[in-house]
């Protein structure tokens, strides 16, 4: 039944149905509808013309008080057909006739609600608001006059009931006769549907269980030139193709039989150099700085690198097979590990989904000595099992050079300079944290898994090994797949040297970085010697990180100028915190594909002074902003706090130099003019500084 309900010809007899139905409802809804308005019309043109006539009559009978006249003319009203009541009022509103037909059940109704024994003339008015509440009763209302005064009004109520009726079977007809339409045109919609449409699909159908069986010599009957037709020829056209295929293999699997013979030893060679290679990646893993290890998804730790044994002191032996819980200090991790709704992958320090994220724990040594490191987790599948890879980095080293720092940049005013040099440091730490991750993704995608279970079906058929190639099936496959192995096994060798080498070059860059820092750490607030241009390239050096990361261009030009004597720290401040700020202000530039660059002249102004100036094509600054951007916490950013360019203002004020700020407009970049002296009263504020 459900295969039936499921098929092609039940949704199509299904959907025929749904339209016909639709088609025919709206056709006959529409239909009802206006012959029902032409119903209605009709009694209302009726009672108009009844009302009016009552109207006319009526006003003779209301001049020669003619009341019994009056009930007359309302008696042969209420008799004609659907009126329900009919009633004269005077001017003033009060009724003056009497009649009522009590046959009528409106009027027996009204008269039950109401508790009327008899009708009287004083009784109308409540009989004719009782019948307004009603829905099948319309009332309708008709000025009696006489030479242009009003005498009175004609009331007549007029029921729809008949109307109703009659649309009701009117509906009933439409029903019957869309159910006999729709089952007459359905089954002829299908019949020829079957016969065009449903048999070519059922052949093909037949067609593919037969391919499925393995049968391909039999082809499908062409029955019309339509696309169904088409699709056939198709349909056999792909069953040849197969078939040729099908043949082509078995001819090359007879080849590789006879090629299978002679290649025995290159196959027993070629696992011997597999086997080198993979101790070759074993080594260079092992001579990574990074500690890397292998965890399941009970937290229990599977394999370590060198590394790790060098940062907790301990072998691998004593690691392995330890819950990884153990490796921290933290005492709530183990104690967490041994509650029994514990998940590991989940609630654990090293849970999966933080590939991105970089955490930092204390560890814990064998010796019980404890320090900082830090952690990446990726969660990868490996032979049908979840494992994660922790790339654990000790960073005891780099949070007291942090702090060393954080300290010199404090103690010398050069807290900015400190943040770009850690924002550097951090940034070739992520490519760092990168070139560990693709070792770590190459030994976990590489190709020893197969060569273990290659040289396991090379043990297993040891005995019979020349048998094995050439007669078995996966036997005949394996010199092919020993070749290619190793081949990929070899690339996966150089890739791995090249992130080793790429590790090497990062730790280049940071010492070179800090070196730089460092040389503006042990400058005091002294006034020195300095060549402007070798401070510009130095604070360019410090943001290089951020230069790259953001893809800024950066064009200098320097001419030839002399030294300065001025407070080097104070000016390499100020040149760092301008250019990082043209940095952040080409943000967006992005948004519109626009490049970022940076222009920096350095000139000579004049025998006194020197001008360096910094331009970017930026943001810009606002005409209502510019006047403002020196001042003390006057800041445009989200997470600004408005000190770095008032600082650099009093710097330079300091030093007996400028700075100014010139832009058109936003989205017009903006330019920063810092004018240096050449010559300077130092010792004078030398002294100064010595007193204090």
């Amino acid at each position: 039944m459900k295969s039936i309900a499921n098929s092609l010809s039940a949704k199509f007899l299904a959907l025929i149905i749904s339209i016909l139905s639709i088609t025919l409802g709206a056709t006959s809804y529409w239909v009802i509808k206006s012959e029902e308005q032409l119903m209605v019309g009709a009694l209302t043109e009726k009672v108009k013309a009844l009302g009016e006539f009552a109207a006319l009559v009526s006003a003779d009978s209301i001049i020669t008080y003619d009341f019994s006249s009056l009930n007359r003319t309302m008696s042969e009203l209420t008799h004609q057909g659907d009126v329900v009541y009919s009633m004269v009022s005077s001017a003033s509103g009060k009724a003056v006739s009497s009649y009522a037909n009590y046959k009528d059940p409106f009027i027996k109704l009204a008269v039950r609600e109401l508790a009327l024994k008899n009708i009287n003339i004083t009784d109308w008015w409540k009989i004719i608001s009782y019948l307004r509440t009603q829905r099948n009763v319309t009332h309708l209302v008709f000025p009696i006059k006489f030479d242009g005064k009003k005498l009175g009004k004609v009331h007549i109520g007029v029921s729809t009931v008949r109307v109703q009726r009659q649309i009701r079977g009117l509906f009933i007809e439409h029903v019957l006769a869309n159910l006999g339409i729709i089952i007459f045109l359905s089954i002829c919609i299908y019949l020829a549907f079957r016969v065009n449409t449903l048999k070519p699909i059922e052949r093909l159908v037949r067609g593919s269980e037969l391919i499925a069986r393995g049968n391909l010599g039999r082809p499908i009957e062409v029955t019309s030139r339509d696309e169904l037709g088409r699709l056939t020829k198709s349909f056999n056209s792909m069953m040849d193709t197969l078939r040729e295929s099908n043949e082509a293999k078995d001819k090359a699997a007879a080849k590789s039989i006879d090629l299978n013979t002679t290649l025995e030893e290159r196959v027993l060679k070629r696992t011997e150099q597999l086997t080198d290679s993979e101790e070759r990646i074993h080594t260079i893993l092992n001579t990574v700085g990074e500690g890397i290890i292998t965890i399941n998804k009970d937290g229990v730790i599977v394999s370590v690198n060198k590394a790790i044994e060098i940062s907790f002191r301990a072998a691998k032996h004593e690691i392995i097979g330890t819950h990884s819980s153990k490796l921290l200090s933290d005492k709530k991790w183990v104690e967490m590990s041994l509650k029994s709704d514990y998940i590991d992958e989940k609630q654990g320090a090293f849970k999966g989904g933080q590939a991105d994220d970089q955490i930092e724990y204390e560890g814990l040594r064998k010796n019980g000595q404890t320090f900082l490191l830090e952690i990446v987790v990726t969660q990868v599948e490996l032979n049908d099992e979840d494992i994660r890879i922790v790339v654990l980095r000790d960073i005891s080293y780099r949070k007291e050079l942090e702090q060393r720092l954080a300290e010199a940049a404090h103690k010398s005013g050069m807290a900015d300079l400190a943040t770009g040099v850690l924002h550097n440091i951090g940034n070739i730490l992520n490519s760092v944290n990168i070139a560990g991750e693709e070792i770590a993704r190459i030994s976990r995608n590489s190709k020893v898994v197969g060569l273990i279970k290659a040289n396991s079906m090379l043990y297993d058929n040891m005995d019979n090994i020349s048998e094995f190639i050439r007669n078995d099936t996966k036997g005949r496959l394996l010199p092919e797949y020993f070749i290619k192995l190793g081949e990929q096994l070899q690339l996966e060798n150089k890739a791995i040297l090249g992130e080793t080498g790429a590790l090497n070059e990062r730790i280049k860059m940071m010492r070179e970085v800090i070196d730089t820092q460092q040389t503006y750490a042990c400058a005091g607030g002294y006034f020195e010697t300095v060549d402007i241009k070798d401070l510009v390239m130095d604070s360019l050096r410090v943001l290089n990180s951020s230069l790259v990361e953001n893809n800024v261009q950066v064009d200098r030009q320097f001419d030839e100028i002399p030294p300065c004597h001025i407070q080097k720290s104070k000016l390499s401040q100020v040149v760092t915190n301008i250019i990082k700020n043209s940095i952040e202000a080409m943000v967006k530039n992005d948004e519109c594909n626009q490049v970022k660059k940076i222009k920096i002249r350095l000139e000579k102004n004049n025998e006194e002074n020197i001008q360096l100036t910094v331009t970017d094509n930026g943001h810009g600054i606002s005409i209502a902003n510019i006047d403002n951007i020196f001042n003390h916490g006057f800041t445009t950013k989200k997470s600004g706090h408005g000190f770095g360019l008032h600082t650099c203002a009093n710097s330079m004020t300091e030093m007996k130099g400028s700075i100014r700020v010139e832009s058109k407009g936003i989205e017009q970049g903006a330019t920063f003019i810092i004018v240096i002296p050449v010559v300077n009263n130092s010792a004078a504020i030398n002294r100064k500084n010595q007193a204090a």
